[in-house]
């Protein structure tokens, strides 16, 4: 059974998803913090970003290297 964040999108999708959670209580730019993770992580396939919760966003690669690049290599 999938969690209940990627209800909606296939296995396949799913298995292209990881959750992250910005440790602040300060305002922040959601859209700023989506450009500069982009810059950070350059996915060849690109990259969705969802926010699901208070500071805590979906992070959906296109592609299953993208995000085991990111995995690997952080942040």
């Amino acid at each position: 059974m999938l969690p209940v964040l990627c209800r909606g999108i296939s296995k396949e999708k799913a298995n292209f998803c990881l959750v992250g959670k910005l440790l602040t209580d300060r305002p922040f730019n959601a859209e700023a913090l989506k450009l500069t993770l982009e810059m950070i992580w350059r996915p060849v396939k690109g990259l969705t970003s969802v926010g699901i919760g208070k500071n805590l966003f979906l992070f959906q690669f296109n592609h299953s290297l993208d995000r085991r690049c990111v995995l690997d290599n952080g942040p």
